[in-house]
């Protein structure tokens, strides 16, 4: 899972400037964790009418439709055109790029109406975010703390969320941005086998291939979701 980070620190100004005395994750309001529980819901929903349950199937709906209905409310910025997490603690948002923002489109828990209206808002906070530039894949963060679930790492999961959300933009240019970060994953898992005969679990954003560092131990090798990421491209897109 997603541990140490910037994410999770909170300075003295509320800012994710810090180190790991200053983590504070049950002060923050995650957007991911909050997209997934509400398609978690939707699921529940979806397995009551399955069989033959529509009382219970119409309550697990109306949840999911209430816990969609506050990702709007509290992590939506309307301004930015993005969702941020929500920092508890000084009740603001933590407007930050994180692959995380665009968590709530992968999950399928945003209106189609709503994705339609605020798609070109959403692309534009991307592209002005400059996280979907790097050559060797999707950064965690933009901020260099040292921990591995920040820059310039590059997780497999989190790339796959990244070409899913794009995807369900339904865009011409969301659809070829998509395409993109997949096709520079590819190519930079590509070259690190080459270089090393082996998959790792993280790679650099900065540098197609080199290897990811940081945190607490060795980069590992493998590596299951690496894998399966790429699997996943390559079934998409041949």
């Amino acid at each position: 899972g997603w541990d140490f980070s910037s994410r999770w620190f909170i300075g003295n100004d509320g800012n994710n400037k810090g180190n790991l005395s200053t983590i504070h994750a049950s002060k923050i309001t995650p957007v991911d964790l909050n997209a997934i529980f509400a398609n978690a819901l939707q699921n529940m929903a979806y397995f009551q009418a399955l069989i033959g349950q529509p009382r219970k199937g119409a309550h697990w709906a109306y949840l999911a439709k209430q816990w969609r209905n506050t990702i709007q409310d509290v992590l939506w910025n309307e301004d930015d055109g993005i969702w941020y997490d929500w920092n508890l603690q000084n009740e603001e948002h933590r407007k930050y790029f994180y692959p995380s923002n665009i968590a709530p489109l992968w999950m399928g828990v945003v209106d189609k109406s709503l994705v339609k209206k605020n798609a070109p808002k959403i692309l534009n906070w991307l592209k002005g975010s400059h996280g979907l530039d790097y050559p060797g894949g999707v950064p965690t963060s933009l901020i260099r703390s040292g921990e591995q679930w920040d820059f310039p790492n590059a997780w497999p999961p989190l790339v796959s969320v990244t070409v899913n959300a794009l995807e369900a933009l339904e865009t011409e240019e969301s659809l070829q941005m998509a395409f993109e970060v997949a096709q520079n994953w590819v190519r930079s898992c590509h070259a690190g086998f080459e270089s090393n005969k082996q998959m790792f679990e993280k790679y650099d954003a900065e540098v197609p291939g080199r290897v990811g560092g940081g945190g607490e131990y060795t980069v590992q090798t493998g590596f299951g979701w690496c894998n399966g990421v790429i699997l996943e491209f390559l079934a998409k897109y041949g």
